[in-house]
């Protein structure tokens, strides 16, 4: 089959620009598994205040899908001039669209069964890690990695939806223009980003009552959900942030003349214009990463150093007698 032996030059011939699409994907995929797998484990349900950690881990799946998604979109961004320009060279040896297509399917089907299987691998690895890290802090509870059938088929199911936006993103690139024009589309330059100015306020209103929600809602049970609202909200005003706010906010320093036309600020502002147009997103996914990493660590020392405190504020006493009496 020809549209077989073409997908797998074209991953084999271009893996410089295919390495680090799989590397990315496979650490997700990873990261996904051991989030899933925690969730469902049910030796942590079992422990004492094993329902609110494993509702916790629940928020924090859905948060790693989110951005899952949204940084698989990201990556897959810088791999679109490459197969466009593979793809205009088999249109112009006669290939139809058709063809073109089923090329796409194949190369997306074997990234999904590379990064599929690595990354599976890689999270039972790294989650036999993470239990034990988890049972020397969580003392005297004896939480047990399950494996099981769901934890996989649920990260299976999740990135299969992924690959799927993915190849119809790629067939909607194909669509966007007529084949005859398929090479000049893949050399054509750069163009200036345009501020949406609309975009930025959204993001910044949607950043506004993500956090206000956040520090309005008691830290209880009933709470669980509202948290859920904030951290989606947040998370797609991050996004609307970085990649509209900066790049409005640049356009604004950009005309103010006596501002721009200086020479320290002519060329790192029209560096900036581009480089956040192409790195927005990423950095909106480093800065919530970072604030995830920065919440867990500082969240579970508080808790590790502080629980003899809590201990000492919740018993002050060895011994406690209760008795139960009438009213009278």
């Amino acid at each position: 089959m020809i549209q077989w032996k073409l997908a797998t030059h074209t991953i084999t011939k271009n893996r410089e620009q295919y390495l680090p699409f799989i590397l990315a994907s496979t650490i997700l995929i990873a990261v996904n598994y051991i989030f899933w797998s925690t969730t469902l484990n049910t030796s942590l349900k079992r422990t004492i205040n094993g329902n609110v950690a494993v509702n916790l881990m629940f928020l924090g799946t859905i948060f790693v899908t989110l951005i899952s998604i949204i940084l698989m979109l990201y990556i897959n961004r810088f791999l679109i001039k490459q197969e466009l320009n593979e793809l205009a060279l088999y249109n112009m040896l006669g290939f139809a669209v058709k063809d073109l297509k089923k090329i796409l399917l194949i190369q997306v089907i074997l990234l999904f069964m590379i990064s599929t299987s690595l990354g599976l691998v890689c999270g039972v690895v790294f989650g036999k890690i993470f239990f034990l890290v988890l049972n020397a802090l969580v003392q005297g509870s004896h939480i047990v990695e399950q494996f099981k059938i769901s934890s996989f088929v649920l990260v299976i199911l999740t990135f299969s939806g992924i690959f799927l936006l993915l190849f119809l993103n790629d067939i909607k690139n194909i669509y966007k223009i007529s084949p005859a024009n398929l090479w000049q589309e893949s050399q054509k330059a750069e163009s200036e980003p345009q501020g949406n100015l609309l975009g930025g306020i959204i993001g910044i209103a949607l950043l506004t009552w993500g956090y206000r929600i956040a520090v309005r809602t008691q830290p209880n049970m009933k709470s669980m959900l509202r948290f859920m609202l904030a951290i989606i909200i947040v998370v797609l005003g991050t996004y609307l942030f970085f990649i509209f706010s900066s790049i409005v906010f640049l356009k604004f320093l950009k005309n103010q003349k006596k501002f721009y036309y200086q020479p320290s600020h002519f060329i790192s502002i029209s560096d900036m214009l581009y480089r956040m147009k192409q790195n927005g997103a990423s950095l909106a996914s480093i800065c919530l990463l970072c604030t995830a990493i920065l919440v867990t660590i500082v969240g579970t020392m508080s808790l590790y150093v502080g629980q003899e405190h809590l201990i000492n504020n919740w018993n002050p006493y060895d011994f406690v007698i209760s008795q139960k009496t009438p009213v009278s």
